[in-house]
């Protein structure tokens, strides 16, 4: 996993400048957004900045230091950048707003994908016709997404309350047939 520390006002990291960057090694294969990295900042009284991360799970750590000379900016520099931030704010605000709607309906396609890949999850509790029709859903939005890059907030919205709205049919038939089955047992 590549580190990457910015300076800037703006939301979008490709607005900022780049400080620093190093590498995290060691760190097991996972789904997306599973690994939990910490990140922390010190700036020390001769104005070092230190950055370190760690991951969670593997406890494998690293750490970059910024001398005061590559970050430290004058007074010109920063009321710009300001002035800058404030101007590109509502711009910066609707991207992020389109970054994050994408970035949901992405996680939940792909945690969707995991949960019934998973036999100790939900994959040992559908039918073969089930199972299809799910991979099917998946690999449907999979390429929707690929194929729809430029689409916009409300349409990545629709596309996940629709996705979920067809997950959570399967769902339901799932659950009626383990409560079914549950009374069966009882009798």
């Amino acid at each position: 996993v590549d580190v990457n520390v910015f300076q800037g006002e703006r939301n979008l990291v490709k607005e900022n400048k780049l400080l620093a960057s190093f590498e995290l090694n060691g760190i097991r294969p996972a789904p997306v957004g599973v690994p939990e990295i910490k990140v922390k900042f010190y700036i020390d009284k001769d104005g070092i900045l230190t950055v370190t991360a760690r991951d969670e799970d593997s406890g494998s750590s690293g750490k970059i230091q910024v001398d005061r000379s590559k970050y430290h900016l004058s007074d010109e520099v920063i009321t710009k950048m300001i002035k800058e931030a404030k101007t590109f704010e509502e711009e910066d605000k609707k991207l992020k707003e389109k970054i994050e709607a994408r970035n949901d309906l992405e996680s939940y396609v792909y945690s969707i994908r995991n949960q019934f890949n998973d036999w100790n999850d939900l994959a040992g509790k559908v039918t073969h016709e089930e199972k299809k029709d799910i991979d099917s859903l998946v690999n449907e939005k999979i390429a929707w997404m690929e194929e729809n890059e430029d689409a916009g907030v409300w349409e990545l919205r629709r596309q996940k309350n629709k996705f979920k709205d067809e997950i959570d049919l399967i769902m339901v038939d799932i659950l009626l047939r383990e409560e079914i089955g549950g009374a069966k047992e009882e009798l």
